[in-house]
């Protein structure tokens, strides 16, 4: 740690942290720009395309995993019935006729075929459609019903394994309902508290022991599915051991743990270079997004790095500007 008289030194942000196998702190991680979209973008899209579904359909059906948030928003808002794929290989026929007598849709009418749209988020090598097709095509209960297969969004490449898309975004992309558990979180910056774990009580010689309860113990909160790049936190060195023994427990895969290399923490509220040294980090080891949690350290890393942030507390994506 770094010795200094804080009445006369004043740290930078790149003072505050160091790794071990990375000295200079030269960029490691891959700065990819990405299509971003959210969750309200998907919504907004289905809302805006409904008038070339509605009343086209009976049956809706979603892929799991991610295409089932857009086959349920596009149910919803139709008032069609919604099964998943994996219900459709466990429905007999007889049981999918007693189902459709409870249907109330003009759409409908007896006697004719079952209309069914089968739904996926988005399609690029167009494998899971292909999967889609094969599952439904043996299937006794949709013999004789009229399938077609979208996706929300698309690449030009994969437009010809959809029936139906909404949307063209090509690659790189990433959706804000899975990029933690996508294959390019190796080359994210994730924030820990209000991220990883809930936020917790303010270190404080009053309340230490409260503290350290939560280094040890705290809920976890959003825990992704792949090796991330770095995890960067303005927690003290000195809380090292506790945090690693929080993400083992968790099972949390990351390259670098980044800690806030200072004395106190009387000392890091006086600099107050929490953002500051989260967007040197980012700067200097690189990264196609950094997570953070709190509002105004997600705008200060981005105006200071002119990198992509998501700000996990207000749900918005900040594009990169450089």
């Amino acid at each position: 740690m770094t010795n200094y008289d804080s009445s006369r030194y004043k740290p930078t942000a790149a003072d505050l942290w160091e790794i071990k196998d990375n000295p200079a702190k030269l960029e490691v991680f891959a700065s990819t720009t990405f299509r971003f979209r959210s969750i309200n973008d998907l919504n907004r899209l289905i809302k805006s395309k409904l008038h070339t579904i509605s009343g086209s359909y009976d049956l809706i059906v979603g892929i799991p995993r991610s295409g089932l948030l857009a086959a349920n928003i596009a149910a919803l808002h139709l008032n069609l019935p919604l099964l998943t794929l994996d219900e459709v290989k466990d429905i007999s026929a007889a049981k999918l006729r007693m189902s459709r007598s409870t249907w109330t849709y003009e759409s409908w009418k007896p006697g004719s075929p079952l209309r069914v749209l089968i739904v996926d988020d988005s399609t690029n090598s167009g494998n899971s459609l292909r999967r889609a097709r094969q599952l439904i095509s043996s299937q006794s209960a949709m013999k004789g019903a009229t399938v077609h297969y979208m996706a929300i969004y698309a690449t030009q490449e994969s437009i010809k394994e959809t029936d139906l898309y909404f949307q063209v975004v090509e690659q790189p992309r990433i959706f804000e309902w899975n990029f933690m558990h996508h294959a390019h979180a190796q080359n994210f910056l994730f924030d820990m508290d209000g991220v990883l774990c809930e936020d917790g009580p303010a270190e404080s010689a009053e309340n230490m022991d409260g503290y350290i309860y939560h280094l040890e113990n705290a809920r976890p909160k959003i825990i992704p599915s792949l090796k991330v790049g770095a995890i960067v936190t303005s927690r003290l060195e000195r809380y090292r051991a506790q945090t690693e023994a929080w993400l083992r427990k968790h099972r949390v895969s990351y390259r670098y743990l980044i800690m806030t290399n200072l004395p106190t923490a009387e000392e890091r509220r006086r600099l107050s270079l929490h953002g500051r040294f989260k967007a040197d980090v980012y700067k200097r080891l690189g990264g196609s997004l950094f997570i953070e949690s709190e509002t105004w350290q997600a705008k200060e890393i981005a105006t200071i790095t002119g990198k992509a942030v998501y700000n996990l507390q207000d749900c918005e994506f900040i594009p990169a500007t450089t």
